[in-house]
């Protein structure tokens, strides 16, 4: 009988216990209408929460750092909340999961910001 990998084993790291050692990369998807997390991005995480740990996609903390259209945003109670939504979702799998801040350090010129808003 072989030797289970390490990487399926469980880790315990200073204050994060994982179920095993798979970290999903971040990725970026840009489903995020009107910069709201919503229950495609659920379902896209729960579908993967068999990962020890999922990194989000970059989600923006402020309006102001949104530098492309249909980013998911961190800056509204509405946010927040839908995020916690997700978490939820990957918890009731066994994954952990962390949302990436991203600021995009652009300011778009007043017509692509027009755009962003409307896309």
């Amino acid at each position: 009988m072989s030797t289970p990998s390490p990487l399926f084993q469980p880790y315990q790291g200073a204050m994060l216990l994982l179920q095993n050692r798979i970290v999903m990369a971040p990725f970026t998807r840009l489903r995020a209408p009107g910069n709201q997390p919503n229950k495609l991005m659920r379902e896209y995480c729960a579908q993967r929460s068999g990962a020890g740990l999922i990194i989000s996609e970059g989600a923006s903390h402020s309006r102001s750092g949104l530098g492309y259209a249909r980013i998911p945003g961190l800056f509204n109670a509405t946010q927040a909340t839908d995020w916690g939504e997700i978490a939820k979702a990957v918890h009731a799998g066994g994954g952990k999961r962390f949302v990436q801040r991203m600021y995009s350090c652009v300011r778009p010129t007043p017509r692509v910001a027009a755009i962003i808003r409307r896309w």
